[in-house]
């Protein structure tokens, strides 16, 4: 548990990078909310997740976005009312770019700026998947 410690998207990078490595670990908390690696990777198959409202930050984002990249069950992902800025939002944008699962993707009310925008305009020219993304303030 790293939570308490303002971690940055540079931290999420580096766990992310570390995750491609670390088999073991079953969960990881970033910003004060265990996220299961196992539900987000696909091990643990589910097709709803439900993560808003967590107070979660880049370095979350980022993990995350790392961990659905092929996971090929998720068909719907909650981030909305968090934290989560640019970083995640190019991040989560590449990840869609590969995922064939997820259909449905809520980032409403967060901190995302017009290179998450942009980024999503080029990522649902590839990604024919995802059929409803929510990123309004509310």
């Amino acid at each position: 548990d790293l939570s308490g410690n303002e971690l940055g998207a540079e931290t999420g990078k580096a766990m992310a990078e570390m995750l491609k490595v670390n088999s073991s670990l079953a969960t990881i908390a970033l910003d004060g909310r265990s996220l299961s690696i196992r539900q987000l990777t696909g091990a643990e198959p589910i097709a709803k997740l439900e993560l808003s409202k967590m107070g979660l930050g880049d370095a979350s984002g980022l993990v995350i976005a790392h961990l659905i990249a092929g996971n090929t069950s998720l068909a719907s992902l909650s981030l909305s009312r968090n934290k989560l800025g640019d970083p995640t939002g190019a991040a989560l944008t590449a990840a869609l770019k590969a995922n064939t699962s997820l259909a449905s993707l809520s980032l409403g009310d967060n901190e995302l700026g017009a290179d998450s925008g942009r980024a999503a305009i080029e990522m649902l020219k590839v990604n024919s998947t995802l059929t409803t993304i929510a990123l309004d303030g509310r």
